[in-house]
């Protein structure tokens, strides 16, 4: 499981696209079955529960997070077409088994809606709303 933290996005410390290619270059080099990066609290300030290593390695997905990266067992339980087709900001195949999955521009920018369409689209849960856009 790879689970970085996106907490050095704020200021100008380093743009998303910087962010998200480490990201991708690490993820492409350790090849993990399940990845995540995002804000504490996961997208909305709301989730205190983590992604644990039996949800990995049962396949499950507890709640969406900002950026989502599914390896082999989660491509075969979506299908590589349905989380090739989700309706995020930015969806990356990383090679023929790994797909990374951005729900918005920034973690601080995710509104409710986006996130919505995401989770329905795969079929995954969002954690508790909060106060969210």
């Amino acid at each position: 499981m790879l689970s970085l933290s996106s907490a050095w996005l704020t200021g100008e410390e380093l743009p998303i696209d910087t962010f998200l290619g480490v990201a991708h270059t690490i993820a492409q080099l350790t090849r993990p079955v399940y990845g995540c990066a995002g804000r504490g609290g996961g997208l909305f300030g709301t989730q205190n529960v983590p992604t644990t290593r039996r949800d990995v390695h049962e396949a499950r997905v507890p709640f969406l997070a900002w950026w989502n990266l599914f390896g082999p067992p989660y491509v075969e339980m979506f299908g590589r077409a349905q989380l090739l087709t989700a309706p995020a900001w930015r969806v990356e195949p990383l090679g023929s088994d790994l797909i990374a999955i951005t729900i918005s521009p920034h973690p601080d920018e995710i509104t409710y809606a986006a996130a919505l369409v995401v989770s329905q689209h795969l079929g995954v849960p969002l954690p508790p709303r909060g106060i969210v856009r």
